[in-house]
């Protein structure tokens, strides 16, 4: 890792239990996480990779250190939690996963991005996930796009299995996130 990125960037990587979201990271990752990029604190674990950014409208590339949060489990949890409060504390973007074979993870998004709303603010960029795209699909379509629409969140559905996907909305995603850090500086 260099020692002096240009850009420090927490990405929180959250939803219900067993919709993939340690399977999305490492499938970013591209290798499987070890013991020196993978940590845990507060009820959560994270990993960190350094990524070679070429902002849109520049020649020049950045350094970015992107620090992947994801939780163990919130949900049912008190938006006055302690720590969920410092799970999301200085997020720079939230990658928001629900399970395509499971609609039940899906009813639970409009929770989550209202907690994420409540904590962070409405400008933070969210991306909505719906993986397992390889598999049957139970989530009616028309509903994501409903909640997609309701909250201004864009919506990708993706595959960890088969690595479908992922690079597109989580390289997305931090875009949008360098994008917001630098029109505010």
């Amino acid at each position: 890792m260099k020692d002096n990125p240009d850009y420090m960037f927490k990405i929180c990587v959250v939803g219900e239990d067993d919709v993939g979201r340690f399977s999305i990271l490492r499938s970013y990752l591209k290798e499987a996480i070890t013991e020196l990029d993978y940590f845990t604190t507060l009820e959560s674990n994270f990993a960190v990779k350094d990524v070679e950014f070429i902002p849109e409208h520049s020649m020049t590339s950045v350094m970015l250190r992107i620090y992947f949060w994801y939780s163990t489990e919130f949900m049912g949890t008190s938006i006055k939690n302690p720590d969920l409060s410092q799970f999301f504390r200085q997020a720079s973007g939230v990658l928001l996963v629900f399970d395509l074979t499971r609609p039940e993870t899906l009813e639970a998004i409009p929770g989550w991005i209202e907690t994420v709303f409540e904590l962070v603010g409405p400008l933070i960029p969210i991306m909505l996930i719906g993986n397992k795209s390889d598999l049957q699909v139970a989530v009616d379509a028309t509903e994501v796009e409903r909640i997609s629409e309701k909250f201004g969140v864009p919506y990708f559905y993706t595959s960890a299995k088969l690595n479908q996907g992922i690079d597109e909305v989580i390289d997305s995603l931090i875009s949008l996130a360098y994008e917001y850090r630098t029109t505010r500086e």
